[in-house]
């Protein structure tokens, strides 16, 4: 199930950039860390290995990465906001929370599909 769920986030995050449903959903029986931390690891080396592999291809370009690091502040204030937001959501709060991302991203990506 494991690889199973690997391979398909990473064929949805390659199609439909919503990569984290299949993970997610794997996780959703597991404590808040254990589920943060795998997400967290799976989509830092994806994304590693996606920018590698765009930069190798040349298909980086100079205002991809301005906007990257236009971005960063937001990625600080995220991590800041979590520290409040993890505590509330570990326990009885994490699978309905894990439950109602993935089905609030399958329902975005048929919409995109759609339209």
């Amino acid at each position: 199930t494991t690889v199973a769920a690997g391979v398909a986030s990473g064929a949805m995050g390659t199609a439909t950039s919503i990569g984290g449903p299949p993970l997610a959903l794997l996780y959703q029986h597991h404590e808040g860390p254990v589920l943060r931390s795998t997400l967290a690891v799976t989509f830092g080396v994806g994304t590693l290995i996606s920018l590698g592999a765009l930069a190798l291809a040349g298909e980086v370009q100079g205002w991809q990465v301005l906007l990257a690091l236009a971005l960063v502040p937001g990625i600080g204030g995220g991590l800041v906001a979590s520290r409040f937001v993890a505590r509330r959501l570990d326990g009885r709060w994490l699978r309905p929370a894990v439950l109602a991302v993935a089905a609030l991203a399958a329902v975005l990506a048929i919409a995109n599909g759609l339209l």
